[in-house]
C-alpha cells in the first residue's frame, strides 16, 4: 500500500542548487561520488563506487533536501540526523502552527524513474 502511494505520488521539481547546498566535501569525502553521480550519472562511477556508502549519502542528501523544502513552507526541524548511515526517524518537523509534529521517512535514489522500496515496520505502543 505504501509503495503504491509512492509510485502514484507526483514528482516535486527542485533545482540542483538545493542538492549542492547539502554537500560538504571537506567534512564528508563520500559526498564526491554522490556529486558525480548526481551531476553526470551513476555510469560515471566505477562499479565499486556505486555500492557501499553511496546509498547512505544519497539518503542523507534526500533528507536534507526535504528538510530545506519543508523549512521554506514554514515547518521547523525538531530533530534530524546529521550525516548518513543512521537508523530511525529521518526527520521530525513541527507544523507551522506548532500544533503537530510530522515524522518523516525519506527515500532517495540516483536511478531515474525508480521509486525506492519502503518497508513499513509494525507500530508498537
Amino acid at each position: 500500500m505504501i509503495n503504491a502511494a509512492l509510485r502514484s505520488a507526483p514528482a516535486i521539481a527542485f533545482d540542483g542548487a538545493r542538492v549542492s547546498a547539502c554537500l560538504d566535501f571537506s567534512k564528508r569525502p563520500g559526498d564526491l561520488p554522490f556529486a558525480l553521480a548526481w551531476t553526470r550519472s551513476l555510469r560515471s562511477l566505477a562499479s565499486h563506487e556505486r555500492g557501499g556508502a553511496l546509498a547512505g549519502v544519497t539518503g542523507h542528501v534526500a533528507e536534507s533536501v526535504v528538510e530545506l523544502l519543508l523549512a521554506e513552507l514554514g515547518y521547523h526541524a525538531v530533530h534530524d540526523f546529521i550525516g548518513p548511515g543512521r537508523h530511525g526517524v529521518d526527520l521530525l518537523m513541527l507544523f507551522p502552527a506548532a500544533d503537530h509534529v510530522l515524522a518523516i521517512e525519506v527515500k532517495g535514489t540516483l536511478r531515474p524513474g525508480c521509486v525506492p522500496a519502503c518497508r513499513a515496520a509494525p507500530w508498537r505502543r
